[in-house]
């Protein structure tokens, strides 16, 4: 008779709008736990992915190092990327898992880390072909600069949104300088006028979406095929290699977040959770922000070089 009429109360939590961390420390430890144990199968099946991915791309890619003068050093680039992915399988095999999953954050950060290293000393030997075609530029842009790179482990290796950005943003920034030079030298000593040709669509299609009329950039200004390059580069290093996985993980959180909120099982039947009123902007409004806004960077850049 009692319990029956006991009132139930109504706890109302927020998230954060960038690192959608709960208001409630309760709340957000609990959320934590769940998230590590529910990836748990997630983690192993990408690692499976990996180890096939790695042993095909050492066997295909050996075949390339035969004529070169850096056969050892791909190879060992190569080999050192395989032993990280085992040393992976190890770490998550220990206790039946319970280890990985107490420490997922941190053995997350360190494993990608280690092999964005390896991968940096390994792009300039394994693909060095400059870009006389269009097929090599976008290879060398994409492939060898390590952009797609950092999208395949952000979305394979997934951390919570408040420890994937500052990662990311380290890993692509890192990336850049790592690779920058070698793929400016390489990629417009040979590819000059093609690549000069994908960086002006870009700057008229980006100058258009910027709303930056026309008239007032000189037609005639020439920009110098290094700078070109660079600018290309920080392009897709930054919309590939962190705005792309960085929206979709950030929206994925999100609604796995609310989700958790809605499906809470209560130690307490008088009480209940529920996500209050919050200013998170919706998918359409963060995208719209997003365009627009490397629009004006690039813009600005742009202007700034010339």
């Amino acid at each position: 008779m009692h319990s029956a009429l006991r009132k139930m109360t109504v706890e109302d939590v927020s998230i954060h709008p960038l690192f959608l961390s709960y208001s409630s420390p309760d709340l957000e430890r609990r959320y934590t736990r769940h998230r590590k144990t529910s990836l748990l199968n997630a983690d192993w099946y990408f690692l499976q992915v990996n180890l096939v991915l790695h042993f095909l791309f050492v066997l295909a890619e050996s075949f390339q190092f035969v004529e070169s003068s850096n056969y050892v050093t791909a190879t060992l680039a190569a080999v050192s990327g395989f032993s990280i992915v085992l040393l992976q399988w190890g770490l998550m095999s220990v206790s039946e898992g319970s280890f990985w999953c107490r420490c997922r954050t941190w053995l997350l950060i360190l494993l990608r880390s280690a092999r964005l290293t390896t991968f940096s000393f390994g792009a300039p030997l394994w693909f060095g072909k400059a870009g006389t075609d269009v097929g090599t530029l976008l290879k060398n842009l994409v492939l060898r600069s390590g952009s797609l790179k950092t999208t395949w482990l952000a979305f394979g290796m997934p951390l919570m949104f408040k420890h994937h950005l500052p990662l990311q943003v380290v890993s692509v920034v890192a990336l850049g300088v790592a690779t920058y030079t070698q793929l400016v030298e390489g990629t417009c000593r040979s590819g000059a006028a093609l690549l000069m040709k994908v960086w002006e669509s870009v700057n008229e299609m980006l100058l258009l979406l910027a709303g930056a009329p026309f008239n007032n950039h000189n037609p005639d200004v020439k920009v110098a095929a290094p700078v070109a390059c660079g600018h290309v580069l920080m392009l897709i290093h930054f919309v590939l290699g962190f705005l792309i996985p960085s929206f979709a993980l950030w929206r994925f959180e999100l609604s796995s977040r609310r989700s958790f909120v809605t499906n809470l099982p209560s130690d307490d039947e008088t009480k209940t959770v529920r996500i209050g009123s919050t200013d998170l902007p919706n998918s359409l409004q963060v995208f719209a922000f997003v365009v627009v806004g490397v629009a004006a960077l690039w813009t600005l850049v742009t202007d700034f070089a010339g």
